[in-house]
C-alpha cells in the first residue's frame, strides 16, 4: 500500500539477518507523507504495532538532500528525483 500511495517515490527492502528486515520509503514532499500518515493503510499498520510490539520498529526521519549522491548502477530513492531537477 506505501508503495501506491500518493506522494511515494520508492519503497525498498533489505534483509539485516534472519529476524530483522528493513524497510525503506522515499516521499516527494513533506505533504505526501503527512497525507499518507493519516491514511487507513497507515492506521492498520500502527494498530498492528501496538499489539505486536516486538514485531516492529518504526522509526521516521525527514531531509531533503542538497544534491544527489553518485550510483554505480542507477539513481535509488530520492536521487530519482533530485538528479533530475539538480542536474538538468
Amino acid at each position: 500500500m506505501t508503495a501506491q500511495a500518493e506522494g511515494c517515490v520508492q519503497v525498498k527492502a533489505g534483509i539485516c539477518d534472519p529476524n530483522e528486515v528493513v524497510m525503506v520509503s522515499y516521499w516527494r514532499d513533506r505533504a505526501s507523507l503527512k497525507h499518507f500518515f493519516t491514511g487507513e493503510p497507515h492506521r492498520r499498520m500502527m494498530q498492528f504495532t501496538r499489539k505486536n510490539s516486538n514485531s516492529l520498529g518504526l522509526y521516521n526521519e525527514t531531509y531533503q538532500p542538497t544534491h544527489s549522491g553518485k550510483y554505480i548502477n542507477e539513481p535509488q530513492g530520492m536521487a530519482t528525483i533530485y538528479a533530475r531537477s539538480l542536474h538538468p
